[in-house]
């Protein structure tokens, strides 16, 4: 009733036809009715309320103290609903022994679905490069040696040699040689850790992640090494396996203190 200003509707009589609705309808079927009735009466406020909704959208993205981060926003309907339809499109059915809490699930299709968009390449470019995930990480930390540092990721969050290996599984690889004082004293020319050709020759064979039971479809696996390539593994087709995001984690066996 306190939206009635802002329309040209009989304040009278939309007051009597709330009330009977309110008989039968639950909180949101109310609102939702008195939305279709200000449209039909005044399509130049349905418009206005909905311009408003869109203006109250906003999002942000906080790094806590602790090196983790947390999402909070709100989002117009469109916005909203175009999010959910992507996250259930990657969601899809539940799978057997997925122990995953429904919001674990959510957060992990918002990632996949954003790893996705940043693998295809067409984003912006930023300093000269398209946006990627950057992992800066010395080779004694890959190869887990004691004493060794943490990796950092995009110069912020630090992480174990153990994330850093998964990370960098399937990266482009750029070498740096530092001098003892830090200073860098040569930077090689970035390669792929894995080639198209490669990538290719895996979708064929593999078909899906290779995950016993998993079906998860090879154009949404990422490549893993049976031996990493920090431990001298090829990046071969003998050496080389497809595997989904989640069972990605599970196939490092330097993580398997998680499995248990």
């Amino acid at each position: 009733m306190e939206q009635v200003s802002k329309t040209c509707l009989d304040p009278a009589e939309l007051e009597s036809a709330l009330l009977d609705g309110a008989c039968t309808m639950d909180p949101q079927e109310l609102l939702r009715h008195w939305q279709s009735l200000r449209y039909q009466a005044d399509q130049e406020a349905g418009l206005e309320s909905e311009e408003e909704q869109r203006r109250r959208r906003w999002l942000s993205v906080r790094e806590t103290w602790s090196g983790s981060y947390r999402l909070e926003g709100e989002l117009d309907a469109e916005g909203g609903v175009t999010l959910k339809t992507a996250l259930k499109g990657l969601l899809g059915p539940r799978r057997q022994n997925d122990e995953r809490t429904p919001q674990q699930r959510r957060a992990d299709a918002l990632v996949e679905l954003v790893r996705r968009r940043l693998d295809a390449g067409d984003l912006p470019e930023r300093g000269g490069e398209r946006p990627h995930l950057m992992l800066l990480a010395e080779l004694s930390t890959l190869r887990l040696e004691p004493g060794s540092r943490l990796a950092e990721l995009d110069w912020g969050p630090l992480v174990t040699g153990e994330g850093a290996r998964r990370i960098g599984c399937d990266a482009a690889l750029t070498p740096v040689l530092v001098g003892p004082g830090g200073d860098v004293l040569h930077v090689g020319r970035r390669s792929r850790s894995a080639p198209a050709s490669l990538r290719k020759a895996l979708n064929l064979r593999d078909r899906r992640c290779q995950w016993p039971g998993c079906m998860i479809p090879a154009q949404e696996c990422q490549i893993h090494h049976r031996r990493h390539w920090a431990d001298g593994g090829e990046t071969s087709l003998a050496n080389t396996i497809l595997a989904c995001a989640r069972h990605h984690r599970q196939l490092h066996p330097e993580n398997r203190r998680f499995q248990e």
